[in-house]
C-alpha cells in the first residue's frame, strides 16, 4: 500500500479594492484564468479595504518587486504627500523627492508609510507566495502573461 500526501495548490493572492475598477477587471480577468487553467492554483483574496496587508507581506512584496516602491503607492495624493512632508520633517530625509511625489528609500521606510497610511498601497497587487513573483496590476489584461509566466496558464 502507498501512501501520498495530499497535494496543495499554489496561491496566488490579490490585493484587492472592491472601490477600484482596475482592482474589479483584475480579479474578473483572475477568476476566469483560474477557471481555464483547470484550477492549477488558488485565489487568495484581500480585500485592502477591510484588512491591512501584513508587514511580513510588504516586506516580501517590496522584495518580489526589486524594491521599486512606486509600483505599488499612490503617486498623486496631496494627503500621501502632506503625510511623507510631516514623517521626513520628523525622521530628516528619510524619503526621496521624485517630482511633487515623497518615495521610501528602504524596505523599511516603505513598510512604516504603508502600515501607517493604508490607502497609500495602490491596488491591485499580485502575488505568487510560491514562486516568489508580484506584479502591480496597472492593466489587467497582462494577468494571463503573468500567470503564463509562472507556468499557471498555456498560451
Amino acid at each position: 500500500m502507498s501512501f501520498r500526501l495530499p497535494y496543495l495548490l499554489p496561491i496566488v493572492t490579490l490585493i484587492h479594492s472592491p472601490t477600484c475598477a482596475t482592482s474589479i477587471k483584475a480579479l474578473n480577468i483572475l477568476k476566469s484564468a483560474k477557471t481555464a487553467s483547470l484550477d492549477a492554483f488558488d485565489i487568495d483574496i484581500i480585500d485592502c479595504t477591510q484588512q491591512e496587508v501584513t508587514k511580513d507581506q510588504l516586506v516580501t512584496i517590496a522584495e518580489y518587486l526589486g524594491n521599486d516602491f512606486k509600483q505599488v503607492l499612490k503617486k498623486s495624493s496631496e494627503d500621501i504627500n502632506s503625510t511623507v512632508v510631516q514623517e521626513k520633517n520628523t525622521q530628516n530625509r528619510s524619503h526621496e523627492k521624485i517630482g511633487e511625489e515623497f518615495m521610501p528609500k528602504t524596505v523599511d521606510q516603505f513598510v512604516n508609510l504603508v502600515k501607517g497610511n493604508p490607502w497609500s498601497l495602490r491596488p491591485p497587487i499580485l502575488v505568487d507566495w510560491n514562486k516568489g513573483h508580484a506584479m502591480a496590476v496597472r492593466q489587467p489584461e497582462k494577468i494571463n502573461d503573468f500567470l503564463i509566466d509562472l507556468g499557471y496558464m498555456r498560451k
